[in-house]
């Protein structure tokens, strides 16, 4: 007869099936504490980052991202965490080591402990940056459709006039 699980080896198996899980997801998944330091990142994240998990552990965005976007990371985190507060938003981030602007859907959340105190924060991102792009794309397309469109108009208004004025 097998030997159940401890609660303890049951617990740290849910937490291996639960990263797991996690590293398979196509979104970006991180947490923070409310130093805003991380304190989990998925696979995803790390790849964005370029270094393993535990170079990304107790840093806070200033080391992954130019000031700029830090300062507006923060801004965000800072609202969740002090006002226990789940925001939905996009974000424009520029990675530090590529200088690559990226457009990411975001949501975070607060974390709570047991007594319902808020301890950090967890933020789910997708990048929409080919999305947005996509968008921009046919949004400068219809313009140009448009432009055609009127111009075609005053031609054929223009070449009326013509014909009448030589008729005539």
């Amino acid at each position: 007869m097998k030997n159940p699980l401890t609660e303890n080896e049951q617990f740290l198996l849910q937490i291996k099936e639960l990263t797991t899980s996690l590293n398979h997801v196509k979104a970006y998944v991180f947490t923070k504490d409310k130093q805003l330091r991380y304190t989990y990142a998925n696979s995803k994240v790390c790849q964005l980052f370029n270094c393993p998990l535990e170079e990304i552990i107790g840093k806070t965005d200033e080391a992954f991202f130019d000031l700029e976007t830090a300062e507006k990371l923060h801004s965000n985190d800072r609202r969740v965490i002090n006002n226990n507060e789940h925001l939905e938003f996009e974000e424009t981030n520029i990675i530090k080591e590529t200088l690559e602007k990226r457009i990411y859907s975001c949501v975070k959340t607060p974390l709570h402990d047991s007594e319902n105190n808020v301890i950090g924060l967890c933020g789910i991102a997708s990048d929409i940056t080919k999305q947005r792009s996509l968008e921009e794309q046919v949004a400068k397309q219809t313009k140009l459709i448009e432009k055609m469109l009127a111009n075609k108009s005053l031609m054929m208004e223009a070449a009326t006039k013509s014909l009448i004025k030589n008729i005539f």
